[in-house]
C-alpha cells in the first residue's frame, strides 16, 4: 500500500526537518523533479568556483538535503521510481565530487587548503601516511573511469532513471 508524503515525514524526523527547511523549493521542484534535480546538480560547479571552502561545504550540504527531500518525495509520490531516486543520490556524489576540487595523485595525502581537511592516516604495514585502501580504490576508478557499477557510462544511468534500456 503505497504511503503519503504526510506519513513518510512523520516516519522520518530527519526528512520533516528537510521538507521544513526547504517547502519552498519543494512544491516547484515535484512539478518537474528531474528539471529540480539538473539545477541542483548544475549550480554545484558554479558554487565551487566562486566561493571559498565553507562556502562549498555550505553548497553541498544543501544539495544534498534537496536531492535527499527529493528523491524520498519524488519516489514516494510515484513521479520516480526507486531506481530513478537512487540514481538522483548518484548523481549528487558524482557532482559532489567534481565540485571539491581537484584530488590528488593516488598513494599521496588528499590536502586541501587547511590542515583541518586532510584526509589521510597512517598505513600500517608500511608506515607511511596515504589514502585508505577503499577511498584510493574509489578515486582509481573515478579516474579511471572503470568503476563496475559504471563501466556502462551515463547511458545506464539515463536508462535507469527513465526506465528504459539503453541501446546495446
Amino acid at each position: 500500500m503505497p504511503i503519503t508524503l504526510r506519513e513518510l515525514l512523520d516516519a522520518s524526523p530527519y526528512l520533516r526537518e528537510l521538507e521544513q527547511r526547504h517547502r519552498a523549493w519543494l512544491g516547484p521542484a515535484l512539478d518537474d523533479p528531474d528539471a529540480a534535480l539538473r539545477r541542483v546538480l548544475d549550480g554545484l560547479p558554479e558554487a565551487a568556483a566562486s566561493v571559498d571552502e565553507a562556502g562549498i561545504g555550505t553548497a553541498l550540504r544543501v544539495a544534498k538535503q534537496q536531492i535527499a527531500l527529493l528523491a524520498a518525495a519524488a519516489e514516494t509520490g510515484g513521479l520516480w521510481t526507486t531506481a530513478q531516486s537512487t540514481a538522483a543520490l548518484s548523481d549528487l556524489a558524482d557532482a559532489a565530487l567534481d565540485a571539491g576540487g581537484p584530488v590528488t595523485s593516488l598513494g599521496t595525502q588528499i590536502e586541501k587548503n587547511s590542515a583541518s581537511t586532510r584526509v589521510a592516516r597512517v598505513d600500517a604495514d608500511s608506515g607511511k601516511r596515504g589514502v585508505p585502501a577503499h577511498i584510493s580504490e574509489a578515486l582509481r576508478e573515478r579516474e579511471t573511469g572503470s568503476a563496475r557499477d559504471r563501466s556502462r557510462g551515463p547511458r545506464q544511468t539515463d536508462a535507469l532513471r527513465y526506465g528504459v534500456r539503453a541501446a546495446a
